[in-house]
């Protein structure tokens, strides 16, 4: 019998009984037992469902119980015990429903049934009306709760994904959700992680990436990862399966761990297999997408630029097709110790976390330059935020069709990963995604600046915080490979 039909038959036998006997003849000591028998089933199920903290105290009454010889002998101290139970009962889930906390709602849940565990040790010649009376309004708030907790359930909970878990309006990304160490994201405002709730482990935010970061040996099968966020921690059930601990992706442990982990989101979202990181290799369309952008600054009379890259596999790979194209189009390529020389446009083919350092430059003055130019797999909505005058060219518009579509399925699921083009390569297909290339310009827009009114951007596009506008035809790429 599952958890859920225990406290089915637990709820429907103890508070039954609890509004009925009032008017009922005194019944036999048996159902009495029957009774109590239920009412801690509620208690058991609520405690093994893992709620914490406030139903500690309730852990701590339901221990009591063990003094039932006791309360038969001193009605007085049984009758106090479960008026005590009553009032913190309602005490937590008063709390609970005013401050929205659903582990506050449990605890009440399971203090009241501790309540009518203490009621049903009575026996029948001694229960006074006022023991029913109060037995009977302990039932009726149960019966409260535990309507309150089905109406405000979600009609339609996240699609479960193999490495995307939720619970208790967390949502966590655990990837490659194996044994051994995996990297895992939370929401902002989480402030620890960990298996245990003595044992969590600071997390911190990653450049370019949205949420919070951190790295977690997790144990084979099935368990508990738990998110603290103001004072109320959360269990997220999560399954490893039982294989031998499996060896990091390629990129994952590194500063590009972001992108991966998001990028293998976004494939599970689409029922897709595991994908490599992208920093490991350069797609073709990327590289088109660079050809393309060589080729439009080329045409603009540009005859020299900048150029920006990382150690990783891709920006190499990247700068290579940066330089054989410009060197074609007869456009110099300066490194990055020679741009304070002049402003030129400068192009960034590095990963996430680099880039976001190379734009804040770029946007305090530190780094001059005539615009910055993001490789596509840099367009997400962290760097875009920061106002350095960011331009790249795309072969699809970010917020129209197939992916804005990507965007909404992101949002529902993992709602602290900003939609990225190297997430929606994986969720699109696993052919690369082609198009006409166009130059688009990046658009901060500050509403409340504009209007005085203080607002808050919740869409489910690319960049809520501003625009993504293309500004240009179709570019053809200048071929070279």
């Amino acid at each position: 019998m599952t958890p859920v039909l225990l406290m089915f038959a637990g709820v429907t036998v103890a508070t039954g009984f609890a509004l009925l006997e009032p008017f009922l003849p005194a019944p036999e000591r048996w159902v009495h037992s029957m009774v109590t028998v239920a009412a801690a089933g509620i208690v058991g199920v609520e405690l093994w469902a893992g709620w914490h903290r406030p139903a500690a105290l309730a852990a701590m009454l339901v221990a009591l119980t063990a003094a039932t010889r006791y309360a038969r002998k001193n009605s007085r101290f049984r009758d106090v015990v479960v008026a005590v139970c009553a009032a913190t009962a309602a005490a937590f889930l008063v709390m609970g429903w005013s401050t929205d906390a659903p582990s506050l709602v449990h605890a009440g849940i399971a203090t009241g049934a501790a309540a009518l565990v203490w009621s049903g040790t009575a026996r029948a010649e001694r229960r006074t009306k006022p023991l029913r009376i109060l037995a009977a309004a302990t039932a009726c708030t149960l019966l409260c709760a535990l309507a309150q907790i089905i109406i405000t359930a979600p009609a339609s909970p996240p699609r479960p994904t193999p490495v995307i878990a939720s619970a208790g309006g967390e949502h966590v990304l655990v990837v490659p959700q194996r044994p051994g160490w995996n990297l895992v994201q939370a929401e902002d405002g989480v402030v620890g992680i960990g298996t245990s709730p003595s044992a969590l482990q600071h997390v911190e935010t990653r450049p370019g990436a949205g949420g919070v970061w951190t790295s977690i040996q997790l144990p084979p099968g099935p368990s508990l990862l738990w998110t603290a966020r103001d004072g109320r921690l959360t269990p997220v059930p999560i399954d490893t399966g039982h294989g031998s601990p499996a060896s990091p992706l390629p990129g994952l442990d590194g500063p590009d761990g972001p992108e991966c982990a998001q990028a293998v989101a976004a494939a599970a979202l689409a029922s897709r297999a595991n994908v490599a990181c992208p920093s490991t290799n350069l797609a073709d369309t990327d590289a088109d997408a660079l050809r393309a952008l060589v080729t439009f600054l080329a045409t603009r009379g540009t005859r020299e630029l900048a150029l920006a890259e990382d150690d990783s596999p891709r920006a190499a790979a990247a700068a290579r097709v940066v330089r054989d194209t410009a060197a074609r189009l007869n456009v110099a390529v300066s490194t990055m110790d020679e741009v304070s020389r002049g402003r030129r446009p400068l192009i960034i083919v590095a990963g996430w976390q680099p880039a976001e350092d190379l734009l804040r430059a770029v946007a305090e003055g530190h780094l001059p330059a005539q615009g910055a130019y993001l490789a596509p797999w840099l367009v997400t909505a962290p760097l875009l935020n920061i106002p350095a005058g960011q331009l790249a060219v795309l072969p699809y518009d970010p917020d129209v069709g197939e992916p804005l579509e990507y965007a909404h399925t992101l949002a529902a699921n993992l709602p602290s990963a900003a939609p990225s083009t190297s997430g929606y390569a994986a969720w699109h297909a696993t052919e690369p995604v082609s198009g006409s290339f166009r130059m688009y310009a990046i658009s901060p827009v500050n509403l409340t600046l504009l209007t005085g009114v203080p607002h808050e951007h919740t869409g489910h596009t690319w960049f809520p915080a501003g625009t993504i506008t293309p500004v240009s035809g179709p570019i053809t790429p200048t071929v070279t490979r």
